[in-house]
């Protein structure tokens, strides 16, 4: 996504499992350039905005929900997930993602 220009904003809580996946995507953005399009933020565990919740935002789309982005999050895994292109509530989604990069 960074490569074809995509700003991407990832938010994680602690631990050793994301550390390691934020210190890959930081470095790999690094060695090609994309860096400038990353912006990463760690949540205390006591956050609570967003517990559990994964979402990808389009300009005129929202995918958001409990899935886990893996093949068996995908596939096997019973998740509720929402997927929207109704504007009202595609910006309601994006503005309180924003909190976290605050």
């Amino acid at each position: 996504m960074l490569q074809h220009g995509t700003i991407v904003r990832l938010a994680c809580g602690p631990g050793d499992r994301e550390t390691e996946l934020l210190s890959r995507v930081e470095q790999a953005a690094s060695l090609d350039g994309t860096a400038s399009r990353l912006s990463l933020t760690r949540q205390p565990r006591e956050h609570l905005l967003f517990s559990h919740e994964k979402a990808l935002i389009g300009d005129t789309w929202a995918v958001y929900g409990s899935m886990n982005l893996t093949y068996s999050g995908v596939t096997m895994n019973g998740e509720l997930i929402t997927v929207t292109t109704e504007a009202a509530r595609v910006a309601a989604v994006a503005t309180d993602l924003l909190e976290l990069f605050k």
